[in-house]
């Protein structure tokens, strides 16, 4: 009996460790985004997409994408029900591991209306004036920003941003300027808007706190220095016609790295 009871606890803590392992093991990165043309689509495909693809496959490890609304996307990877996000900035409200260094790096602009063009006098113009930020960014947006006190508001979607800005119901629209000119392409209400940077984004990869998340990221920080400066990087930009976002984000690194 007692030979049959060892066999069966061996059994046990062997099918314990099994699970564990299987729980750990890198096989496929499962990677969450939002639907954010050229940068991250529905069918798993985009330029942030393919930098993912590019870092991890020839690490033998499959990729497998799903796009969600924002806040779904970041909740999953909080779960641990996903293993990364990609195309985030840096928020403290969120319980989320961050990539070492940005996978892009992006203008922060200010819009604004024509007529308001006399009036702006640099970074300084915001202050004590009615600004709109898309939901969910103005907290990260504002650590990018110096101390300027404005009248901040947010809503759902860059269209009803512009929407606001087009029916002086705000002063200022902030974004980022890859993010905007997208919207303002699909948009003709914004083509006669003023833009002005106001600051540098810096855009991470966010790992969950979980074992896998942790594998994965020293995996990402350890490889993406030398993959933002190949080739093959230039070529994934180019070919979502994101050359303007490939020469800030190497910019960035070329100062970083000096």
């Amino acid at each position: 009996m007692k030979n049959v009871f060892k066999i069966a606890l061996f059994i046990c803590i062997t099918a314990h460790f099994s699970a564990q392992s299987q729980q750990t093991a890198l096989s496929v990165v499962n990677v969450v985004g939002e639907n954010l043309p050229p940068f991250t689509l529905p069918d798993g495909s985009g330029q942030q997409f393919d930098v993912v693809r590019a870092i991890f496959e020839p690490l033998n490890l499959s990729v497998a994408i799903e796009v969600y609304p924002y806040k779904r996307a970041v909740a999953l990877v909080e779960r641990g029900d996903a293993d990364m996000m990609i195309g985030m900035l840096k928020d403290d409200n969120y319980q989320l591991s961050y990539s070492a260094y940005p996978h892009d790096v992006d203008i922060l602009i200010a819009i604004f209306k024509e007529n308001n063009f006399d009036n702006w006098q640099g970074i300084s113009s915001l202050k004590g004036k009615s600004v709109t930020m898309i939901a969910g960014l103005s907290k990260p947006f504002k650590a990018y920003l110096p101390e300027v006190e404005f009248d901040m508001s947010e809503v759902g979607t860059r269209e009803q941003a512009i929407n606001k800005l087009r029916h002086s119901r705000t002063d200022y629209m902030i974004d980022s300027e890859g993010s905007y000119l997208t919207e303002m392409t699909e948009n003709a209400s914004a083509i006669n808007f003023v833009t002005k940077p106001v600051g540098v984004l810096q855009i991470h990869v966010a790992f969950a706190n979980t074992a896998r998340g942790q594998k994965l990221k020293a995996l990402w920080d350890k490889h993406f220095i030398d993959f933002i400066q190949s080739n093959k990087a230039e070529k994934i930009y180019r070919k979502w016609h994101l050359l303007r976002e490939y020469k800030n984000t190497k910019r960035f690194f070329a100062q970083q790295l000096k």
